[in-house]
């Protein structure tokens, strides 16, 4: 009995799995709203799918040059029967703030939409300034 080697469920598994370790990549999610930013000569467009949010749920905001998108949704559900009690509740959120270039016009100039659980801000932009050019004589 002294000979017996015990081992762990972990290590029967890892050295299982261990000639695949290369084929592993650890994928990190930290749950942040994944955003596409588009700069036109215009304007900035900035879109993110955020399915299951309303209008209400959502808050923009630009301050200092930080544009910061805020989500909350809350959602309750029971349903009794004669034999039964069931209650789900479910809460997401997501926080996302994008610092913007210095040609972004004042927070007047800002839209936002939200259709099919897309939402689209657009950010005008500043003309950009008139080249000056200089003879050489």
């Amino acid at each position: 009995m002294s000979n017996m080697i015990l081992y762990e469920p972990f290590h029967l598994i890892r050295d299982f799995f261990e000639p695949f370790d290369d084929f592993f990549v650890p994928i990190e999610y930290d749950g942040g709203l994944a955003l596409d930013v588009e700069a036109t000569d215009t304007e900035y467009k900035i879109r993110a799918d955020v399915p299951g949010f309303g209008k209400d749920e959502v808050k923009i905001e630009l301050d200092k040059g930080v544009l910061s998108i805020h989500g909350e949704h809350k959602h309750e559900e029971e349903k009794k029967d004669k034999n039964y009690l069931r209650r789900e509740r479910r809460f997401e959120s997501f926080d996302r703030s994008v610092v913007m270039p210095d040609d972004v016009l004042t927070t007047e100039e800002i839209s936002a939409k939200l259709e099919n659980g897309v939402l689209e801000v657009t950010v005008k932009r500043k003309a950009p300034e008139p080249k000056k050019e200089i003879k050489i004589n």
